[in-house]
């Protein structure tokens, strides 16, 4: 099992690193692209709204920092909410953590029609160094040879046209992509988003393990070297979610990835309606 107690203050250090990670994606979309698809990220207050009008994918139609920072009111979420229904995006996400205010938020969310969907364990590592070294069998990161490629094979995964997109996050904005390949076929795919300000975040995973497939080790090694090269870069945090959560804490991903240093820090709940 891997827990810890964590204080709201690296609560909201844990949720800028995801914040940075999609706002630089939404950032570098290319511009005919976030125009034809109705990208735009808008702000009430300091909580961040995504829209994305025409993918109704709720990752792409996220609240993300509501209630971390300054506690919410019925007039703040009232404007958020409204924000997409005027963008006409029925399918979103907010996230929700126990660090939020007011205490009562669960009962404001549920009272708008938002009810718990889902959720991620969010977890995290310091940059402490691996035990062990990464199997990088048959392992690489994505070049601008192949950057076209594993854009597609991940937009297939999801059934998505986000190639164009994707295949926009270059190395020199702070994405990493890693990829297995068998046979000159990809087969598994992860991203690492690394900051400036030495914070890391792990996701983009295809398949995702424990909902596309039953499968954990490929994505774990895939993450075991994207660990190494990220404390080879200077990270300092390195943030992720474990997508298929345990209430015991005592599947294959926990177990994974306890032994590569993560710790676990809180049930993300993912509010929908």
């Amino acid at each position: 099992m891997i827990t810890e107690k964590i204080t709201p203050e690296f609560a909201r250090t844990l949720e800028t690193t995801d914040l940075n990670a999609w706002v630089n994606m939404f950032e570098n979309a290319p511009a005919d692209y976030a125009e034809r698809f109705g990208l735009e990220i808008q702000k009430v207050d300091e909580v961040v709204v995504f829209l994305c009008r025409k993918i109704p994918f709720p990752h792409f139609n996220a609240v993300i920092n509501l209630g971390l920072r300054e506690t919410v009111t019925e007039e703040k979420l009232d404007k958020i909410l409204a924000i997409y229904r005027e963008a006409n995006s029925p399918k979103i996400y907010v996230h929700y953590n126990p660090f939020l205010q007011p205490e009562n938020l669960p009962e404001m969310l549920s009272a708008k029609g938002l009810q718990i969907r889902s959720g991620w364990e969010r977890i995290y590592r310091d940059n402490s160094p691996l035990k062990i070294s990464a199997n990088r069998e048959n392992i690489q990161k994505v070049t601008n040879e192949n950057r076209l490629e594993w854009a597609n094979f991940v937009s297939n995964i999801y059934g998505l046209p986000t190639a164009p997109w994707l295949a926009n996050l270059n190395e020199s904005d702070g994405w990493h992509h890693y990829i297995e390949t068998i046979d000159g076929k990809i087969t598994a795919a992860r991203t690492m988003f690394l900051g400036k300000d030495g914070l890391a975040w792990f996701g983009i995973d295809a398949p995702v393990p424990g909902i596309m497939i039953p499968d954990y080790k490929t994505d774990f090694r895939l993450c075991q070297a994207m660990v190494e090269d990220a404390l080879e870069m200077g990270a300092k945090l390195i943030v992720m979610d474990i997508e298929k959560p345990a209430p015991e804490m005592n599947t294959e991903p926990y177990q994974n990835f306890a032994s590569i240093g993560f710790k676990h820090a809180y049930l993300r709940q993912n509010y929908m309606f």
